[in-house]
């Protein structure tokens, strides 16, 4: 939801710790260390980065992937478990221009214009703000050599210190050959609506264009969630797949993860649907992303990362 050479810090990098300005007594240092990758696979690490007390920060470090083509099997990644929000791998376009190296606020216009997909996504959670990606035998996803991708790193510093962070990232592999079905990621959302003050719900629904099966899905919403439903509409009727009754904020980072004991098969032309009901309490209007209502997992066979994105109107509950 996530390549795959070690990545090495840039000095130039925004938010570089400069320890001429900045007293050692104030820097908390929260970096996280990856395990060794196996033989078979890689790790890639974002540049080290500083969050001042009292501040939010999101990053998008950019790269490609250089080497054979292969399937990816397994996946972890690591964030500071006190102040992390989250941290993903993104699926960047051809057609991008920003170069290899690239590491800068991911709401800069050059980057919220592309809409990242995942590349990677978890199946199961480790630890808050950590979790991994565990695939059935023979099933990957595919990356292929000249795959670009981006690491989303987002922090909160809700303290007193300055922070020094680094996110860490996982991968296991497999010969493109012996990919018996390619997987990839799937994601049912809303970035275009504006949610009032009270008590209201988003209906997302998206109609599927091809058919999958489910390997697991994830539903997730912001702070004022208060109930979240997913339901897979077919000929045959209305199946509730997922859901979460009280809606409690630590599931932003912890988020419940189901998964299905036999792939579900969502047909072309079956409808995803996530309603979110919220009790907004913020005082004012809120929009994607301070609020969310997505329904994202891994299916296949799907080769590349499979994204539905509709408007909305949010409406009282």
């Amino acid at each position: 939801m996530w390549l795959f050479l070690l990545a090495c810090t840039d000095p130039g990098s925004p938010g570089r710790v400069d320890d001429s300005t900045l007293p050692e007594s104030e820097l908390i240092d929260r970096r996280m260390v990856p395990t060794e990758a196996p033989a078979s696979g890689f790790v890639l690490q974002t540049p080290e980065f500083t969050v001042e007390p009292h501040s939010e920060i999101m990053l998008c470090y950019f790269g490609t992937y250089r080497g054979p083509d292969v399937g990816v099997v397994y996946y972890e990644w690591w964030q500071d478990p006190v102040f992390g929000h989250h941290f993903m791998t993104l699926a960047v376009p051809d057609t991008s221009t920003l170069p290899d190296g690239t590491f800068l606020p991911c709401e800069d216009p050059a980057v919220a214009a592309m809409a990242l997909p995942p590349l990677l996504q978890g199946t199961e959670m480790v630890a808050t703000r950590s979790g991994r990606m565990i695939l059935p035998e023979g099933v990957a996803i595919a990356l292929d050599d000249g795959q670009r991708w981006a690491l989303q790193s987002h922090y909160v510093n809700t303290g007193d210190d300055t922070l020094l962070v680094q996110d860490a990232v996982l991968v296991d592999t497999i010969p493109a050959d012996q990919i018996v079905e390619t997987a990839s990621t799937y994601v049912a959302n809303s970035s275009h609506f504006e949610l009032p003050e009270g008590r209201h719900q988003l209906d997302v629904r998206c109609e599927w264009s091809e058919p999958m099966n489910f390997l697991n899905m994830v539903g997730h919403m912001h702070t004022n969630g208060e109930r979240i439903r997913i339901y897979h509409e077919h000929p045959a009727g209305r199946d509730l797949l997922y859901e979460v009754a009280e809606w409690d904020p630590s599931l932003i980072y912890g988020p419940k993860v189901l998964g299905f004991e036999e792939p579900l098969a969502v047909a072309q032309g079956d409808v995803i649907e996530v309603l979110c009901q919220y009790d907004n309490v913020m005082g004012r209007n809120l929009s994607f992303p301070d609020e969310m209502c997505v329904a994202a997992g891994i299916a296949w066979p799907i080769a590349a990362p499979y994204q539905c994105d509709v408007p909305v109107v949010a409406e009282p509950w």
